[in-house]
């Protein structure tokens, strides 16, 4: 089952939610402009890599790339400020050292899509929610079935939100979602194992 509601996640003084730099902008779909850069392309260790786009000064998607499908290599990473942020802190939440994500992000979309991506953000790092919970939480409960892909894996985590019945829809445990997953259970219960070693020192 679920780990959260939404709603709880959001009224609770004690969870600390994402500060990912959001620029709004209410529009159906992204429009390609002379300012984008080439995508930065960084191997992960989950198997394939995460690919970004940027334009100017903000990040406008991330997409994860193909299983065992060889990239080259990006090359502006070490000329652009942004990109060097974006490679540390990427690699900073796979060694497990980041669960919050601190970039800034344009999201493009519906006004509905917007208010669920907004939601999705106040997740914590190794929690799972329902489709149902975000709907909730947006004020529009009949809505979850309703959901759209986010734009920004990983970046926007959406692979938190899961079924109400426990499970992932629409992907199977080898998926990316499903790595990503298991890998914050993982990290969260290594993270209470070493507290406990902690107090007991």
């Amino acid at each position: 089952m679920p780990d959260h509601a939404v709603g709880t996640i959001i009224r609770e003084s004690n969870i600390v939610p994402t500060s990912i730099a959001v620029e709004l902008r209410f529009l159906t779909t992204p429009v390609r402009r002379a300012d984008d850069t080439s995508p930065l392309i960084l191997p992960t260790a989950f198997g394939c890599p995460l690919v970004v786009h940027v334009r100017a000064k903000a990040i406008i998607g991330s997409k994860w790339g193909a299983d065992g499908v060889p990239y080259p290599p990006s090359l502006d990473v070490q000329k652009n400020e942004l990109s060097i942020k974006i490679v540390r802190q990427v690699e900073a939440y796979i060694a497990r050292r980041l669960t919050v994500f601190n970039l800034p992000l344009t999201l493009e979309g519906t006004e509905f899509e917007q208010a669920t991506w907004r939601a999705v953000t106040t997740i914590p790092f190794g929690a799972r929610v329902s489709y149902a919970d975000v709907a909730r939480a947006i004020g529009r409960p009949g809505a979850h079935r309703a959901m759209t892909n986010v734009a920004f894996d990983l970046l926007v985590p959406a692979h938190r939100v899961i079924g109400a019945d426990g499970r992932l829809k629409g992907a199977d445990a080898d998926s990316m979602r499903g790595r990503l997953l298991a890998f914050e259970r993982e990290a969260r219960r290594s993270d209470k194992h070493r507290d406990v070693r902690l107090l007991r020192q």
